[in-house]
């Protein structure tokens, strides 16, 4: 079951995709080991696109925050993080370039999962988040490109799980145009990372 379990999830991918290049779209042992039922048609295959684009690019470790990059996605009538499809694990820095050491997968994301099932909500066309660093860099990138915002940080609640999601949640509760947003831009606070 041990072994079922790695091939079929995908775990034992990588390994031997690094030995055999030409297997980089092969997905015969988790269509025959895997458990798919259920799931959306076609979500997996949308991060792994968005993968290939980030580790083919030699600049995108520049906008990789210190706590790495995670991409997820969310396939139409997703509810929980299980519903999420995303990358186990995370895209980190190796060698100046952005590497990820699994397959992406359903529910391997809790909290990028919770942030984009939460703007989904009131978005419900936006189905993909990734999380990129934020300096003066990006904020001019995304004033350049009119990137439309939605703004906090600073201070967080201190008696909640996830106080990255409640500030967020607290914001979107305002009252006020808040809901006209591409972006999420948390400033940061103590212990947390702006991005």
């Amino acid at each position: 079951s041990i072994w079922t379990r790695l091939v079929g999830g995908g775990d034992a991918c990588a390994l031997h995709r690094s030995e055999h290049p030409s297997l980089a779209t092969c997905e015969v042992c988790m269509n025959v080991f895997g458990s798919r039922k259920g799931r959306s048609e076609g979500a997996v295959e949308h991060v792994e696109g968005a993968l290939r684009s980030i580790e083919g690019s030699s600049l995108f470790v520049r906008v990789m925050p210190e706590v790495s990059v995670n991409v997820a996605y969310a396939p139409d009538g997703a509810r929980s993080a299980e519903d999420v499809v995303a990358i186990p694990g995370r895209i980190v820095r190796v060698r100046g370039q952005a590497r990820s050491f699994m397959r992406p997968e359903y529910g391997a994301s809790t909290h990028l999962a919770a942030i984009l099932l939460e703007v989904a909500r009131m978005h419900p066309d936006l189905r993909a988040a990734m999380n990129l660093r934020y300096d003066e860099r990006m904020s001019q990138v995304l004033a350049r490109l009119r990137v439309r915002r939605l703004t906090m940080g600073r201070s967080y609640p201190t008696d909640r799980q996830d106080k990255v999601l409640e500030a967020m949640r607290e914001r979107l509760s305002r009252p006020g145009g808040d809901s006209a947003f591409e972006a999420v831009v948390d400033l940061g606070g103590e212990g947390v990372e702006p991005s």
